[in-house]
């Protein structure tokens, strides 16, 4: 299988997966080794990478996105992209309390109307 970077002859720049990656940390050792990877990895990289940055998080929720450094080393565009599981009925639950904590704004009250210390 081939991939829309080998159709059309393209090879992709560090710039251009480092700005999808969107996970900025060590950027001189992640583009080191960017440049030592074969034109067949830097496609297959590319184009694995949307779908992985589509399927992980960098806020602390999993599925969490990898270190850069860590994707690259480990040359993870050869691993199944994540698909982004639907929120537990627990993460909803927790959204809405955080959202009613916010228009309370934010007194330590429990939003069942009980004071916490």
């Amino acid at each position: 299988m081939s991939t829309i970077f080998e159709q059309y002859g393209l090879v992709p720049t560090f710039e251009d997966w480092w700005g999808l990656y969107d996970y900025k940390l060590d950027r001189k050792r992640c583009e080191r080794m960017w440049h030592k990877m074969s034109a067949k990895d830097k496609q297959l990289a590319m184009e694995h990478t949307e779908r992985y940055v589509a399927s992980t998080y960098t806020d602390g929720r999993f599925p969490s996105r990898r270190h850069p450094g860590t994707y690259l080393h480990n040359q993870n565009w050869h691993d199944e992209a994540l698909i982004r599981k639907p929120a537990s009925a627990r993460d909803k639950v927790q959204g809405i309390l955080e959202a009613v904590a916010r228009q309370s704004g934010g007194n330590g009250d429990d939003p069942s109307g009980r004071h916490q210390p």
